[in-house]
């Protein structure tokens, strides 16, 4: 169910609400001459908020955005420019503790991207440039020691990656080499940081 009026060529124009079946408020906000402008809010059946954000002049998604679990817990902030997302975004786990944080230009991902366990501890580091990983990356255990690293050029993996003992340190383990997006048959091995021999595959 909804309610609202019309102008005089019967777009909607003014305050806009709907309901759910039992009653409870779905969605709020204003109408100008057919287009969602201002603050609107949505919520779940239970109540709890959806998400609340604003429509600029043309009636797009703009500026700050957040969404909610049905739990009403923050899930998500999140930027606008012109209905597609732009700029940072947050992702929550429902603990409160930061689950993502990226960014994104016109929703293609662009720049650093970093992504947290339950715990908070950071698990990976990586770079997107127009929405394919280009650049270094990390990958941590839930001790934040680094697990492997490497490189990505367009989606491909190319030189060196590294493999590292997560339980005595950050200590290098082995070396896979990438040429082409595909490992070659020589993997290096280490011992006390020091290169001790190659595996041949």
């Amino acid at each position: 169910m909804a309610t609202y009026s019309v102008n005089s060529d019967n777009q909607k124009h003014g305050h806009y609400t709907t309901y759910f079946e039992n009653g409870q408020k779905r969605s709020e906000g204003e109408y100008v001459n057919g287009k969602q402008v201002g603050v609107w809010y949505c919520w779940y059946e239970n109540g709890a908020q959806v998400n609340i954000g604003n429509y600029g002049e043309d009636g797009l998604e703009t500026g700050e955005w957040k969404f909610f679990y049905p739990s009403g817990k923050l899930q998500q902030i999140n930027h606008f420019a012109f209905g597609k997302a732009n700029g940072e975004f947050i992702d929550y786990y429902e603990s409160g503790k930061i689950k993502r944080k990226g960014n994104t230009t016109k929703e293609i991902l662009n720049g650093a991207d970093k992504e947290f366990d339950e715990n908070g501890i950071l698990s990976n580091e990586r770079i997107y440039k127009n929405g394919v990983l280009d650049g270094a990356f990390k990958e941590y255990a839930t001790n934040g020691k680094i697990v492997r690293s490497g490189n990505w050029n367009d989606s491909v993996p190319i030189g060196d990656f590294f493999e590292y003992d997560t339980i005595n340190g950050n200590i290098l383990q082995k070396t896979f080499i990438y040429k082409g997006g595909k490992p070659s048959d020589t993997t290096i091995t280490y011992k006390d940081n020091k290169p001790c021999g190659k595996l041949i595959y």
